[in-house]
Formats: C-alpha cells, sequence, structure tokens
C-alpha cells in the first residue's frame, strides 16, 4: 500500500492492521480464491473504506474491524461468508460521517457466536452526536445467525436536534435462520429520534426465528414495535 503497510498471503497479518488510506484486498478473476483473517484487527480511518472481496471469505478467532469515526465496511463474497467468534463495530459521531456496514454473498452468509464467550459475536453500526445515519445491510442466498450472535444499530443523544435515521436490512433469496438465543435489534438513546427500521426479507424461501425475543426497537428503554418481515413464498414460523 501507498503507506507503506504490507498485504501477504504467505506471511499473514499477526498486528492490528490500520491504514491511512482506504483499504480494499480483492481477487480480481473469475474464479476467486479464500480470504482467512484469524485473530487480527482492522482499524477504520475516519470515514475511510474498508473492502474485501473474493471468494469464500472466514473471520475467526476473535478477528475484529473497528472504525470510531465513520466510513463503510464491505465484505463481499461470491461463494460464502462466515463471521465466527468476530466482530465489525463500526460507530460516527461527527455531522458529515455515517457508519454503514454490508456484507454480501452468493451462497451462504453465517454468523456465529460462542455461548460460552461473555463477548458475543456482535455487528453494530451506531451513531451518536451529530452523526446522521447508521445501517447495517446483510445480503445472501441464505443467512443463518446463530449461538447468540448479536446484529444492532444504535443511537444515542445528539446536540443539534436533527433526527437520526438508519436501517437493518437482512435480504435472502432462499432461507433466513436467527436461532439460539441470537438478537437481531435497533436502539436509541436519543429523544429526537426513532429507533432505526429493521426489516427481514426471504424473496423465495422461509424465516425461521428460534429462542429470544428478537425484532425490538427500543426508545428510552421502555417501548418496541415490531418490524417488517416477510417471506414471498414459504413462510415465517418458529
Amino acid at each position: 500500500f501507498s503507506d507503506g503497510k504490507e498485504f501477504s498471503v504467505g506471511n499473514p497479518l499477526s498486528t492490528d492492521y490500520s491504514g491511512s488510506n482506504p483499504l480494499n484486498v480483492a481477487f480480481n478473476n473469475d474464479n476467486p480464491g479464500p480470504i482467512s483473517i484469524n485473530s487480527t484487527k482492522f482499524v477504520v480511518n475516519d470515514g475511510q473504506l474498508f473492502a474485501i472481496s473474493g471468494g469464500d471469505i472466514l473471520f475467526a478467532g476473535d478477528a475484529v474491524i473497528k472504525g470510531e469515526k465513520g466510513g463503510e465496511i464491505q465484505l463481499i463474497s461470491t461463494n460464502n461468508i462466515l463471521l465466527d467468534n468476530s466482530k465489525i463495530i463500526l460507530s460516527s459521531s461527527g455531522s458529515q460521517s455515517a457508519s454503514n456496514i454490508s456484507l454480501d454473498a452468493s451462497n451462504t452468509l453465517s454468523i456465529k457466536g460462542d455461548s460460552s464467550k461473555p463477548n458475543r459475536t456482535a455487528i453494530t453500526a451506531s451513531a451518536s452526536g451529530d452523526s446522521k445515519s447508521a445501517n447495517i445491510n446483510l445480503n445472501a442466498g441464505n443467512i443463518t445467525i446463530s449461538d447468540i450472535a448479536d446484529i444492532s444499530i444504535n443511537f444515542s443523544t445528539n446536540s443539534d436536534g436533527e433526527p437520526k435515521k438508519g436501517a437493518l436490512n437482512l435480504t435472502a433469496t432462499d432461507d433466513i435462520h436467527i436461532l439460539s438465543g441470537s438478537e437481531v435489534k435497533t436502539l436509541t438513546q436519543d429523544i429526537n429520534s426513532t429507533a432505526a427500521n429493521i426489516s427481514i426479507t426471504s424473496k423465495a424461501g422461509t424465516i425461521k426465528i428460534s429462542g429470544q425475543e428478537l425484532f425490538k426497537h427500543f426508545i428510552f428503554g421502555n417501548q418496541y414495535h415490531t418490524s417488517s418481515i416477510s417471506s414471498s413464498q414459504g413462510g415465517v414460523g418458529q
């Protein structure tokens, strides 16, 4: 990279990576290879893009992608994405910043936690201060969220009185399974903002929910509204 950092297949990263420029790691051919990241922390700098594109993409062993001043995180796979005991966390606070996270897998997107660990697998986008938006988009052929994994959008207080906006979208061609106490939720502590919308859509399969009460919009901890859950074919069940 232009700042002197190096990406190496033969010598994987063993420490944190924090690049001064947008990071985009990709296999650009008709048969992209797998990308496996284990026990590594990536830091997304202010408002920048972090993107990984390839065949199978695996994050495991407490791997982390984290940004504290907005930006965009993209994982794009021509096959499968597995997030196993790892975290993607992006927050924003400035008036020009936003937090956007998107995971797109042609086949299966699997987000898996570990019930034995107190720090659960998480995908979290948040907006605080004067930041106006936070969004999470998960798209795949099949989506499975299991073993106490957590997908959430959080709004906290601002100073300019303008409402925050956001959406948490799960869209699958076939099935969506949310299992084993996993949570899909949006929260707000901002008096000017309702919590972000949640949309869970299966285009041609079924939606299965098993575990805790999952779909909530918290407003100061005492209100919730059911979100949009739809299946074009099949059905929605528990």
